[in-house]
Order: C-alpha cells, then sequence, then structure tokens
C-alpha cells in the first residue's frame, strides 16, 4: 500500500511541476 501512496504523490507533485512549467512557458 505504500507504493500506491508514493506514486500517488509522485504523480501529483509531477502534474504540479507541469503546470508550474507552463505557467512560466
Amino acid at each position: 500500500m505504500k507504493i500506491v501512496i508514493y506514486v500517488m504523490i509522485l504523480s501529483m507533485l509531477l502534474s504540479s511541476a507541469l503546470a508550474g512549467a507552463s505557467f512560466f512557458l
């Protein structure tokens, strides 16, 4: 179950990073 939570947090961080990059670009 820890891996599922880890993947969820990782995908959330990745999506937020992509949103920030698209905002600055």
